[in-house]
């Protein structure tokens, strides 16, 4: 059987089956078969061993394929150079699949052939360029170093790193082809049999990521970990590689420093205080800071609405006021996307701090229809001094635009009013009862006054929030071992289920 291919790596696949197939080793192939036009082609583990192949350049495509079969020639005609690599796509991947499946041993001798011929000047003893040395020829694959070894050689031959682009005076597609194919059926066939014994992932640590998630799902909130812990150093890609994952000394003391960020996040320093504020576009430019400079530069006023082109600055944003306690916030506006022939705008739903250099930080994005101005309703969660804030995502600065501001008709997001109102929910929330259950709060002067038999400070009712940041609320417990020992047992179950 003659095969013409544009896709050598295809036909050396089709060879190679073949020639097991002649020495009685199962190729793994029973019978499929690839359409061309009106004629059908079957190839089986029987036939492959007759396959020679012949590359043609892509651009002339293949003109005909002929195969002997019961003493004659059948002809299957004219076909397209894509139905052709259709099925030698598909040739490859099924014997992919069946040299995993079986395959030789470790081809010690072939590949030796090749390394003395192409590798050997670079990574001997004494040169050991790169600090690789293959003069040992290890072939045990079950040992890691070995296979770490033989792997770091495919990968680097594979993206064509390997021989260096000097060194290539005798190296040839072919050889390339070669190696990687008497590399490939040990490689897999050895992690195959690494993962049956080791199983598909060792065990390690979560990564920044993962434990913010798990923390979520734990405590039914999420509170950001990640900036506190050491980075994740991707490996072969991936950042959750057992291999990069270790733990060292300076990972401890900094899970114990997101562990502190995370009690002092689910503790609520206050109790619940009621706050709200409302804004009309007028007014959240006449209230935001410095606002006024970008009045008829990057937005502009329309009665009492604020319409904005471009995503507006630090020092004016389209903003509520910052609230005094954290908590879960209902945010409602009326506002609408403008412009001819707009259909929506996208639109940043942020927080930001009342005092800093930080800009807005993004936490969802939502589209805003065009027409009539529609009330819109979101909810956030809120630290205190921080403010919700709405803002568009372009780069685009509208100051470029040289005619008057209102002469501009391209996209842009009207806003009528913005409305805060909080906090909402359970309170103390969902964290602090995963964590501490059921136990009470009170002022830490009360407790420590209470601890040491001396007289019990009164706590007003409408006690400012900066008090209660220098005295905050704590758990209290009667018996600190007992509702330890049970809260302790309490969290074992529960990151178990997860």
């Amino acid at each position: 059987m003659t095969l013409c291919v544009a896709c050598p790596a295809a036909g050396l696949k089709v060879q190679q089956a073949g020639r097991k197939s002649r020495t009685g080793k199962k190729s793994g192939i029973s019978v499929f078969a690839a359409a061309f036009g009106n004629d059908t082609v079957v190839a089986s583990a029987e036939t492959l061993g007759d396959v020679t192949v012949s590359r043609v350049p892509a651009e002339t495509g293949v003109e005909n394929m002929r195969r002997e079969r019961s003493g004659g020639w059948i002809c299957t005609g004219d076909f397209w150079l894509r139905q052709l690599s259709q099925f030698c796509l598909s040739v490859a991947a099924v014997l992919s699949a069946a040299e995993f499946a079986v395959g030789d041993e470790f081809p010690a001798a072939a590949l030796q052939g090749i390394v003395q011929q192409h590798c050997q000047s670079c990574h001997d003893g004494a040169t050991r360029l790169g600090g690789l040395s293959l003069d040992s020829f290890a072939t045990d694959l079950q040992d890691d170093s070995v296979f770490h070894l033989w792997q770091h050689v495919y990968d680097r031959v594979l993206s064509d790193q390997m021989p260096p682009t000097e060194a290539r005076q005798s190296w040839q597609v072919a050889d390339r082809d070669r190696l990687l194919t008497l590399l490939s059926g040990p490689l897999q066939r050895a992690s195959l049999v690494r993962q049956q014994q080791d199983g598909r992932a060792l065990l390690r640590r979560l990564t920044a990521f993962e434990y913010e998630n798990t923390l979520a799902d734990l405590l039914g909130e999420r509170i950001s970990v990640a900036d506190v812990l050491p980075e994740d150093v991707p490996r072969g890609g991936f950042e959750n590689q057992s291999g990069s994952l270790d733990l060292s000394a300076v990972h401890f003391l900094k899970y114990q420093e997101a562990s502190a960020r995370v009690i002092r996040g689910v503790v609520p320093i206050s109790p619940q205080i009621p706050f709200s504020d409302e804004r009309s576009g007028l007014q959240i430019t006449e209230k935001g800071p410095n606002f006024r400079e970008g009045l008829g530069r990057t937005c502009r006023l329309d009665g009492d609405s604020l319409i904005f082109y471009t995503q507006l600055p630090r020092y004016g944003l389209c903003a509520t006021a910052a609230v005094p306690a954290a908590g879960r916030y209902r945010i409602r506006m009326q506002a609408a996307a403008v412009g001819e022939g707009v259909q929506s705008i996208p639109v940043g739903l942020m927080r930001v701090l009342q005092s800093g250099r930080e800009g807005p930080e993004l936490y969802d994005v939502v589209d805003i229809p065009a027409g009539e101005p529609q009330v819109l309703e979101f909810e956030c969660e809120l630290a205190p001094r921080q403010a919700f804030v709405v803002n568009l995502l372009t780069y685009w600065d509208i100051r470029r635009f040289k005619r008057p501001i209102e002469e501009y008709t391209g996209a842009g997001l009207r806003v009528d009013w913005l409305k805060l109102e909080g906090p909402i929910g359970d309170w103390p929330g969902p964290g602090y009862r995963a964590l501490f259950e059921n136990l009470p709060l009170q002022a830490r002067s009360v407790v420590k006054a209470e601890a040491a038999g001396g007289r019990v400070p009164v706590i007003r009712e409408n006690r400012p929030i900066q008090q209660w940041e220098s005295d905050p609320l704590v758990p209290v417990s009667a018996d600190a071992r007992g509702d330890a020992e049970r809260l302790l047992k309490r969290c074992s179950m529960v990151i178990s289920s997860c």
